[in-house]
């Protein structure tokens, strides 16, 4: 619906309302995949696979990636991590505090065990590990699959959820005596993503998804599913007190490009949700002022599994448990090429 005629405040032809629909018709079958053989160089923490024009390198210490080279291009930055904390929003502010008290800001991948395949097609790495902060017991059991071809790397990353976990849940006054009863079930984390640290000229995206200002699962009525083409630059919300911002829903696409010439893409068959940016979640959750702001050198690109909803529990009701990030089982799998 759009306006028939020029208002004070609008444009003959502003849309006013829009509605999409998806057609049930059969998806276009993606082409068929033709790796061809790549070469592995493995030490004693470092595996390396691909091909002269592309190849990546997995940190068995860490169980992550820690380098992409493209077209003899380092494009990766710093190592890649999972991450369960999000720069708190104004209305997380009730649940910051016990983000922070349980430590998920703090947590990280720790592998236990790996397994290596290699053909002289592909390198499969697997690697079984769990995802927790130091001083606290595990949040997920983790198995981490990655697959090295000529083409790209497949990461699939199973995680359940630990069944022991508590919160102790108590107040200052109770410091003294600690009582191990005193317990509550963490129901819910911010998100679970792998996030890359890319070369800052990767700035130009494109993406398949919802669009084209930021959007959330809870927050998305002004979002529309297209083919959208932005700039990291332009992806971030100057919010009066930074925090997260800049999220898109429903993605199955995601390139980015930069003027060196390079761009990588991310895609996957069951939808995801991603954020692109020239900050950090640290920066952006430290900074009290968008002046204290500066520029991290990367472009930060959050990969999510699920992302909490905005909601509006800084004057309003608490976020909808629909809304929220409490998977107990989670399957996440991608593409990088």
């Amino acid at each position: 619906m759009n306006a028939p005629q020029d208002f004070l405040f609008c444009k003959s032809g502003h849309p006013f309302a829009v509605v999409q629909f998806a057609l049930p018709a059969p998806l276009i079958a993606p082409l068929a995949r033709t790796p061809e053989g790549i070469t592995v160089s493995r030490g004693k923490r470092f595996i390396t696979a691909g091909t002269d024009d592309l190849s990546f390198t997995i940190d068995l210490a860490a169980g992550m990636p820690v380098s992409i080279r493209k077209d003899h291009c380092e494009l990766l930055k710093r190592p890649a991590d999972i991450v369960i904390w999000r720069a708190a929003t104004d209305n997380d502010g009730y649940e910051k505090k016990l983000w922070q008290e349980e430590h998920f800001h703090k947590t990280y991948f720790k592998p236990r065990a790996y397994r290596i395949d290699i053909t002289d097609k592909t390198c499969v790495i697997c690697i079984n590990g769990a995802i927790g902060a130091s001083g606290r017991l595990p949040l997920f059991e983790t198995d981490i699959h990655y697959t090295i071809a000529s083409d790209g790397l497949g990461v699939s990353i199973h995680a359940v959820k630990n069944d022991r976990l508590k919160s102790l849940n108590r107040v200052s006054s109770e410091e003294p005596d600690v009582d191990l009863n005193l317990k509550k079930e963490i129901k819910e984390i911010p998100r679970f993503a792998m996030r890359f640290a890319l070369d800052e000229q990767m700035e130009e995206l494109e993406y398949f998804g919802m669009g084209n200002r930021e959007c959330y699962v809870d927050y998305c009525a002004h979002a529309k599913m297209n083919v959208w083409h932005s700039r990291v630059t332009d992806e971030y919300e100057p919010y009066i007190r930074p925090q997260e911002c800049g999220n898109h829903i429903r993605v199955t696409y995601l390139q980015l490009s930069g003027g060196n010439g390079n761009r990588l893409r991310f895609f996957a068959e069951k939808s995801f949700e991603f954020s692109a940016l020239h900050y950090t979640m640290e920066e952006l959750d430290r900074a009290q002022h968008a002046y204290e702001l500066e520029r991290s050198g990367t472009t930060e690109v959050m990969l999510c599994y699920k992302n909490r909803g905005v909601g509006s529990a800084s004057c309003g009701p608490a976020l909808s448990d629909r809304y929220r990030v409490t998977d107990k089982v989670i399957s996440f799998s991608f593409w990088i090429g």
